[in-house]
Protein backbone atom coordinates (compact mmCIF):
# COMPACT_ATOMS: atom_id res chain seq x y z
CA UNK A 1 0.00 0.00 0.00
CA UNK A 2 2.85 2.40 0.79
CA UNK A 3 4.28 1.83 -2.71
CA UNK A 4 0.90 2.66 -4.29
CA UNK A 5 0.62 5.77 -2.11
CA UNK A 6 4.04 6.98 -3.27
CA UNK A 7 3.36 6.25 -6.96
CA UNK A 8 0.02 8.08 -7.02
CA UNK A 9 0.86 10.65 -4.33
CA UNK A 10 -1.99 9.53 -2.06
CA UNK A 11 -1.77 10.94 1.44
CA UNK A 12 -2.58 8.87 4.58
CA UNK A 13 -6.32 8.78 5.18
CA UNK A 14 -7.20 9.29 1.50
CA UNK A 15 -6.85 5.64 0.45
CA UNK A 16 -10.43 4.50 1.10
CA UNK A 17 -12.13 7.42 -0.66
CA UNK A 18 -9.77 7.23 -3.62
CA UNK A 19 -10.23 3.47 -3.99
CA UNK A 20 -14.04 3.67 -3.74
CA UNK A 21 -14.27 6.44 -6.32
CA UNK A 22 -11.87 4.49 -8.56
CA UNK A 23 -14.17 1.43 -8.38
CA UNK A 24 -17.25 3.64 -8.84
CA UNK A 25 -15.82 5.18 -12.01
CA UNK A 26 -14.69 1.74 -13.22
CA UNK A 27 -18.26 0.41 -12.87
CA UNK A 28 -19.72 3.43 -14.68
CA UNK A 29 -17.30 3.25 -17.61
CA UNK A 30 -17.77 -0.54 -17.81
CA UNK A 31 -21.53 -0.05 -18.10
CA UNK A 32 -21.00 2.53 -20.85
CA UNK A 33 -18.59 0.28 -22.79
CA UNK A 34 -20.93 -2.73 -22.68
CA UNK A 35 -23.96 -0.54 -23.43
CA UNK A 36 -22.30 1.15 -26.41
CA UNK A 37 -21.14 -2.21 -27.74
CA UNK A 38 -24.71 -3.52 -27.52
CA UNK A 39 -26.31 -0.52 -29.19
CA UNK A 40 -23.71 -0.41 -31.99
CA UNK A 41 -23.94 -4.13 -32.70
CA UNK A 42 -27.74 -4.21 -32.63
CA UNK A 43 -28.11 -1.12 -34.80
CA UNK A 44 -25.47 -2.07 -37.40
CA UNK A 45 -26.37 -5.78 -37.60
CA UNK A 46 -30.16 -5.70 -37.09
CA UNK A 47 -31.18 -2.27 -38.40
CA UNK A 48 -30.39 -0.30 -41.55
CA UNK A 49 -26.97 1.41 -41.12
CA UNK A 50 -28.01 3.98 -43.74
CA UNK A 51 -30.02 5.71 -40.97
CA UNK A 52 -26.87 6.30 -38.91
CA UNK A 53 -26.45 10.02 -39.85
CA UNK A 54 -30.04 10.72 -38.75
CA UNK A 55 -29.42 8.88 -35.48
CA UNK A 56 -26.35 11.08 -34.86
CA UNK A 57 -28.47 14.22 -35.26
CA UNK A 58 -31.36 12.92 -33.16
CA UNK A 59 -28.96 11.74 -30.45
CA UNK A 60 -27.22 15.14 -30.30
CA UNK A 61 -30.54 16.97 -29.93
CA UNK A 62 -31.82 14.55 -27.30
CA UNK A 63 -28.59 14.70 -25.28
CA UNK A 64 -28.62 18.52 -25.35
CA UNK A 65 -32.24 18.66 -24.20
CA UNK A 66 -31.68 16.02 -21.51
CA UNK A 67 -28.58 17.79 -20.19
CA UNK A 68 -30.42 21.11 -19.85
CA UNK A 69 -33.37 19.38 -18.16
CA UNK A 70 -31.08 17.41 -15.84
CA UNK A 71 -29.23 20.56 -14.72
CA UNK A 72 -32.52 22.23 -13.85
CA UNK A 73 -33.89 19.23 -11.94
CA UNK A 74 -30.63 18.48 -10.09
CA UNK A 75 -30.25 21.98 -8.64
CA UNK A 76 -30.33 22.08 -4.83
CA UNK A 77 -30.84 18.30 -4.65
CA UNK A 78 -28.88 15.94 -2.41
CA UNK A 79 -26.28 14.72 -4.90
CA UNK A 80 -25.95 11.25 -3.39
CA UNK A 81 -29.68 10.54 -3.21
CA UNK A 82 -30.35 12.05 -6.63
CA UNK A 83 -27.49 10.03 -8.18
CA UNK A 84 -28.79 6.80 -6.66
CA UNK A 85 -32.33 7.45 -7.92
CA UNK A 86 -31.25 8.34 -11.46
CA UNK A 87 -28.75 5.45 -11.53
CA UNK A 88 -31.41 2.97 -10.44
CA UNK A 89 -33.86 4.25 -13.06
CA UNK A 90 -31.25 4.12 -15.84
CA UNK A 91 -30.15 0.60 -14.86
CA UNK A 92 -33.77 -0.59 -14.80
CA UNK A 93 -34.45 1.05 -18.17
CA UNK A 94 -31.80 -1.13 -19.84
CA UNK A 95 -33.46 -4.27 -18.50
CA UNK A 96 -36.86 -3.08 -19.77
CA UNK A 97 -35.42 -2.27 -23.21
CA UNK A 98 -33.80 -5.71 -23.32
CA UNK A 99 -37.21 -7.35 -22.80
CA UNK A 100 -38.82 -5.42 -25.67
CA UNK A 101 -35.96 -5.52 -28.16
CA UNK A 102 -37.21 -5.37 -31.74
CA UNK A 103 -36.35 -3.59 -34.98
CA UNK A 104 -37.69 -0.19 -33.92
CA UNK A 105 -36.23 -0.32 -30.44
CA UNK A 106 -32.65 -0.34 -31.78
CA UNK A 107 -32.63 3.39 -32.75
CA UNK A 108 -34.17 4.21 -29.36
CA UNK A 109 -31.45 2.20 -27.62
CA UNK A 110 -28.75 3.98 -29.63
CA UNK A 111 -29.96 7.40 -28.46
CA UNK A 112 -30.70 6.21 -24.91
CA UNK A 113 -27.13 4.97 -24.33
CA UNK A 114 -25.84 8.43 -25.32
CA UNK A 115 -28.28 10.02 -22.86
CA UNK A 116 -27.15 7.67 -20.08
CA UNK A 117 -23.51 8.57 -20.77
CA UNK A 118 -24.33 12.29 -20.76
CA UNK A 119 -25.93 11.93 -17.31
CA UNK A 120 -23.79 9.52 -15.29
CA UNK A 121 -20.27 10.70 -16.23
CA UNK A 122 -20.77 14.40 -15.31
CA UNK A 123 -22.75 13.20 -12.29
CA UNK A 124 -19.71 11.22 -11.15
CA UNK A 125 -17.36 14.21 -11.42
CA UNK A 126 -19.84 16.46 -9.62
CA UNK A 127 -19.84 13.97 -6.75
CA UNK A 128 -16.04 13.81 -6.65
CA UNK A 129 -16.01 17.60 -6.55
CA UNK A 130 -18.11 17.53 -3.38
CA UNK A 131 -15.87 14.97 -1.70
CA UNK A 132 -12.34 16.22 -2.48
CA UNK A 133 -10.77 19.62 -2.00
CA UNK A 134 -9.10 21.41 -4.93
CA UNK A 135 -5.66 20.44 -3.60
CA UNK A 136 -6.71 16.79 -3.37
CA UNK A 137 -8.26 16.96 -6.84
CA UNK A 138 -4.93 17.92 -8.44
CA UNK A 139 -3.33 14.80 -6.98
CA UNK A 140 -6.15 12.25 -6.96
CA UNK A 141 -8.33 12.91 -10.00
CA UNK A 142 -5.61 11.46 -12.24
CA UNK A 143 -5.47 8.07 -10.46
CA UNK A 144 -9.27 8.02 -10.16
CA UNK A 145 -9.69 8.87 -13.85
CA UNK A 146 -7.31 6.02 -14.74
CA UNK A 147 -10.22 3.68 -13.96
CA UNK A 148 -11.51 4.50 -17.45
CA UNK A 149 -8.39 3.03 -19.07
CA UNK A 150 -8.59 -0.07 -16.87
CA UNK A 151 -12.28 -0.49 -17.74
CA UNK A 152 -11.53 -0.23 -21.45
CA UNK A 153 -8.79 -2.85 -21.21
CA UNK A 154 -10.53 -5.37 -18.93
CA UNK A 155 -14.09 -5.07 -20.25
CA UNK A 156 -13.07 -4.57 -23.88
CA UNK A 157 -10.91 -7.68 -24.09
CA UNK A 158 -13.46 -9.63 -22.01
CA UNK A 159 -16.16 -8.82 -24.56
CA UNK A 160 -13.86 -9.90 -27.38
CA UNK A 161 -13.00 -13.17 -25.62
CA UNK A 162 -16.42 -14.26 -24.32
CA UNK A 163 -18.77 -12.96 -27.02
CA UNK A 164 -18.66 -16.21 -29.02
CA UNK A 165 -19.77 -18.12 -25.89
CA UNK A 166 -22.23 -15.67 -24.33
CA UNK A 167 -23.62 -14.10 -27.49
CA UNK A 168 -24.91 -10.53 -27.76
CA UNK A 169 -28.23 -11.04 -25.91
CA UNK A 170 -26.60 -10.64 -22.49
CA UNK A 171 -24.88 -7.33 -23.25
CA UNK A 172 -27.66 -5.06 -21.96
CA UNK A 173 -28.24 -7.05 -18.73
CA UNK A 174 -24.47 -6.91 -18.07
CA UNK A 175 -24.45 -3.13 -18.63
CA UNK A 176 -27.40 -2.83 -16.23
CA UNK A 177 -25.57 -4.99 -13.66
CA UNK A 178 -22.56 -2.64 -13.74
CA UNK A 179 -24.87 0.33 -13.10
CA UNK A 180 -26.41 -1.46 -10.11
CA UNK A 181 -22.88 -2.22 -8.84
CA UNK A 182 -22.07 1.49 -9.14
CA UNK A 183 -25.07 2.21 -6.87
CA UNK A 184 -23.69 -0.14 -4.22
CA UNK A 185 -20.34 1.63 -4.42
CA UNK A 186 -22.06 5.00 -4.20
CA UNK A 187 -23.85 3.82 -1.06
CA UNK A 188 -20.50 2.72 0.40
CA UNK A 189 -19.03 6.14 -0.40
CA UNK A 190 -21.94 7.90 1.30
CA UNK A 191 -21.78 5.56 4.31
CA UNK A 192 -18.12 6.26 5.02
CA UNK A 193 -18.68 10.01 4.90
CA UNK A 194 -18.11 11.75 8.21
CA UNK A 195 -20.07 14.85 7.25
CA UNK A 196 -22.63 15.94 4.67
CA UNK A 197 -20.96 16.67 1.33
CA UNK A 198 -24.20 16.52 -0.61
CA UNK A 199 -24.48 20.25 -1.31
CA UNK A 200 -21.45 22.10 -2.53
CA UNK A 201 -20.92 25.43 -0.80
CA UNK A 202 -20.17 28.33 -3.16
CA UNK A 203 -18.99 31.85 -2.41
CA UNK A 204 -21.63 34.58 -2.51
CA UNK A 205 -20.32 35.94 -5.83
CA UNK A 206 -20.61 32.52 -7.48
CA UNK A 207 -24.17 32.05 -6.19
CA UNK A 208 -25.07 35.45 -7.61
CA UNK A 209 -23.81 34.46 -11.08
CA UNK A 210 -25.32 30.97 -10.99
CA UNK A 211 -28.35 32.02 -13.05
CA UNK A 212 -26.36 33.68 -15.83
CA UNK A 213 -27.03 32.18 -19.27
CA UNK A 214 -24.31 29.91 -20.64
CA UNK A 215 -24.50 31.81 -23.95
CA UNK A 216 -23.69 35.08 -22.17
CA UNK A 217 -20.73 33.40 -20.46
CA UNK A 218 -19.35 32.16 -23.80
CA UNK A 219 -19.91 35.55 -25.42
CA UNK A 220 -18.22 37.54 -22.65
CA UNK A 221 -15.29 35.20 -21.96
CA UNK A 222 -13.03 34.73 -24.98
CA UNK A 223 -11.19 31.80 -23.39
CA UNK A 224 -14.39 29.81 -22.79
CA UNK A 225 -15.62 30.74 -26.28
CA UNK A 226 -12.45 29.38 -27.91
CA UNK A 227 -12.67 26.19 -25.85
CA UNK A 228 -16.26 25.78 -27.05
CA UNK A 229 -15.11 26.10 -30.67
CA UNK A 230 -12.46 23.41 -30.08
CA UNK A 231 -15.07 21.08 -28.56
CA UNK A 232 -17.49 21.68 -31.45
CA UNK A 233 -14.84 21.03 -34.13
CA UNK A 234 -13.58 17.95 -32.28
CA UNK A 235 -17.11 16.56 -31.98
CA UNK A 236 -17.80 17.06 -35.69
CA UNK A 237 -14.50 15.37 -36.58
CA UNK A 238 -15.11 12.42 -34.26
CA UNK A 239 -18.66 11.97 -35.59
CA UNK A 240 -17.42 11.82 -39.20
CA UNK A 241 -14.72 9.31 -38.30
CA UNK A 242 -17.15 7.24 -36.23
CA UNK A 243 -19.59 7.14 -39.15
CA UNK A 244 -16.89 5.95 -41.60
CA UNK A 245 -15.68 3.29 -39.19
CA UNK A 246 -19.13 1.90 -38.35
CA UNK A 247 -20.30 1.78 -41.96
CA UNK A 248 -17.18 -0.11 -43.05
CA UNK A 249 -17.43 -2.43 -40.02
CA UNK A 250 -21.12 -3.20 -40.71
CA UNK A 251 -20.25 -4.16 -44.28
CA UNK A 252 -17.37 -6.39 -43.15
CA UNK A 253 -18.50 -8.39 -40.10
CA UNK A 254 -21.44 -10.39 -38.73
CA UNK A 255 -23.16 -9.57 -35.41
CA UNK A 256 -20.89 -11.60 -33.12
CA UNK A 257 -17.83 -10.49 -35.07
CA UNK A 258 -18.90 -6.86 -34.66
CA UNK A 259 -19.19 -7.31 -30.88
CA UNK A 260 -15.74 -8.93 -30.75
CA UNK A 261 -14.33 -6.12 -32.92
CA UNK A 262 -15.75 -3.37 -30.69
CA UNK A 263 -14.50 -5.19 -27.59
CA UNK A 264 -11.01 -5.46 -29.08
CA UNK A 265 -11.14 -1.79 -30.05
CA UNK A 266 -12.06 -0.66 -26.52
CA UNK A 267 -9.25 -2.84 -25.12
CA UNK A 268 -6.64 -1.43 -27.51
CA UNK A 269 -7.81 2.12 -26.87
CA UNK A 270 -7.46 1.53 -23.12
CA UNK A 271 -3.93 0.15 -23.49
CA UNK A 272 -2.79 2.86 -25.89
CA UNK A 273 -4.35 5.78 -24.01
CA UNK A 274 -3.08 4.55 -20.65
CA UNK A 275 0.44 4.02 -21.99
CA UNK A 276 0.53 7.42 -23.70
CA UNK A 277 -0.96 9.20 -20.69
CA UNK A 278 1.57 7.73 -18.29
CA UNK A 279 4.76 7.87 -20.35
CA UNK A 280 4.38 10.51 -23.09
CA UNK A 281 1.83 13.27 -22.43
CA UNK A 282 3.65 15.14 -19.67
CA UNK A 283 7.00 14.88 -21.53
CA UNK A 284 5.52 16.18 -24.79
CA UNK A 285 3.76 19.09 -23.08
CA UNK A 286 6.82 19.94 -21.02
CA UNK A 287 9.28 19.82 -23.93
CA UNK A 288 7.20 21.05 -26.89
CA UNK A 289 4.23 22.86 -25.34
CA UNK A 290 0.46 22.59 -25.71
CA UNK A 291 0.30 23.56 -29.40
CA UNK A 292 2.50 20.68 -30.55
CA UNK A 293 0.60 18.35 -28.24
CA UNK A 294 -2.70 19.40 -29.83
CA UNK A 295 -1.29 19.03 -33.36
CA UNK A 296 -0.52 15.32 -32.88
CA UNK A 297 -4.18 14.28 -33.27
CA UNK A 298 -4.99 16.13 -36.53
CA UNK A 299 -1.68 15.04 -38.09
CA UNK A 300 -2.34 11.35 -37.44
CA UNK A 301 -6.00 11.73 -38.42
CA UNK A 302 -4.86 13.27 -41.70
CA UNK A 303 -2.48 10.38 -42.39
CA UNK A 304 -5.06 7.69 -41.59
CA UNK A 305 -7.77 9.53 -43.58
CA UNK A 306 -5.47 9.63 -46.61
CA UNK A 307 -5.01 5.85 -46.45
CA UNK A 308 -8.75 5.39 -45.88
CA UNK A 309 -9.51 7.47 -48.97
CA UNK A 310 -7.12 5.42 -51.09
CA UNK A 311 -8.39 2.09 -49.73
CA UNK A 312 -11.57 2.01 -47.57
CA UNK A 313 -10.78 -1.14 -45.57
CA UNK A 314 -11.33 -1.86 -41.88
CA UNK A 315 -7.69 -1.55 -40.78
CA UNK A 316 -7.47 2.10 -41.85
CA UNK A 317 -10.87 2.82 -40.31
CA UNK A 318 -9.58 1.32 -37.05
Amino acid sequence: MSIIRRIFNIQPGEEKNTFLFFLYFFAIISAIIVGKTARDVFFLARFNPAFLPYIFIISALCVAATTILYIRIAQNKNQYVFSMITGGLLASSLLIINVFLNEWIYPVLYVWIDIITAIIVPQFWLLTNTRFTSRQAKRLFGPIGAAAAFANIIIGFSIQHFITTLGTDLLLPIASAFLFISLLLLYAIKSCSTRDYSIQRYPKKERKNAGVSIFNVIQNHRYIGLLSVIVILSTITISLIEYQFKIIASQTYSENQLAALFGMLYGIVGLASGFIQIFFISRILRKFGVLIGLLILPVFLGISSLFLTLSPIIIYAL
